[in-house]
């Protein structure tokens, strides 16, 4: 088993390379290696391409992972399976994803379509629930500098059944605090799975983004979010390499970790 780790924008993942571990087992490999990382992702190779299986870091596994699948394209990258600029198609239990390295410290991938769901609202709180391959629910407030995102964000984690409603998803959701700042959007996130707030999370990024401009009708190609971690970049004016119809692009830095 090799393990590489690596941060994408501050999210911090140890990638898992080598021998085939029982799915069973995985939870257990991954509460045994994943120290302070976010997450852990086994790769697996398939018959035309690779398989990204995300752990969380308390052994849950999720879907997909935004900042992860781009951690997971350099990890690849830096391997030699794929070339700078060459479009790479893998699997996940979100779906096939594509993307690229843009430079050798810098990835693309196309995310699952933002899906809105519904509003929310709860004791003076408006937000909005969106999937983008895994759960998330949004508020976007004036400023997000005092939030106590950890505190607010076990709370509407768990939250399921209010009087203004039950939530959409039967698991536990990630939930993102976000305001206007003047070159685009600040978002912090509080992960399931993670159970704290990390440093920046790529689908979060990309709900806070699609709820942005459905509240507020900016049609920018493309939006510019600050996370603690550092800056991506959630991009709506690229195609679909495959098939018709809107697609989104998140864009971001990847370093390893040591």
């Amino acid at each position: 088993m090799i393990c590489v780790r690596y941060a994408a924008c501050g999210n911090t993942f140890t990638i898992v390379f080598g021998e085939v571990i029982e799915d069973k087992e995985k939870p257990k490999v991954v509460r045994s290696i994943v120290a302070e990382m976010d997450g852990v992702i086994f790769v697996e190779k398939t018959e035309s391409s690779f398989f990204m299986d995300y752990f969380n870091r308390d052994g849950s596994r999720g879907e997909m992972c935004g900042n992860g699948a781009r951690a997971f394209i350099k990890a690849l990258y830096d391997r030699g399976e794929c070339a700078l600029g060459q479009l790479l198609v893998f699997d996940t239990y979100s779906g096939i994803l594509y993307g690229r390295m843009l430079a050798a410290d810098r990835a693309e991938v196309l995310m699952p379509q933002p899906e809105f769901l519904s509003m929310f609202h709860h004791e003076g709180w408006k937000g909005a629930f969106y999937s983008v391959g895994v759960p998330h629910l949004a508020f976007f407030m004036r400023t997000v500098s005092g939030v106590d995102v950890e505190g607010y964000g076990y709370y509407f984690s768990h939250l399921r059944d209010n009087s203004s409603g039950v939530s959409p998803f039967p698991v536990s959701t990630n939930v993102n605090f976000f305001s206007e700042e003047d070159e685009g959007l600040f978002v912090r996130t509080y992960e399931r799975g993670v159970w704290r707030e990390t440093a920046s999370c790529g689908t979060g990024a990309t709900a806070c983004a699609a709820f942005y401009r459905k509240m507020t009708g900016q049609q920018s190609s493309a939006i510019r979010v600050t996370t603690k971690g550092g800056v991506l970049t959630v991009r709506f004016d690229r195609p679909h390499p495959q098939k018709e119809g809107e697609a989104t692009y998140l864009e971001g830095t990847i370093e390893h970790y040591p």
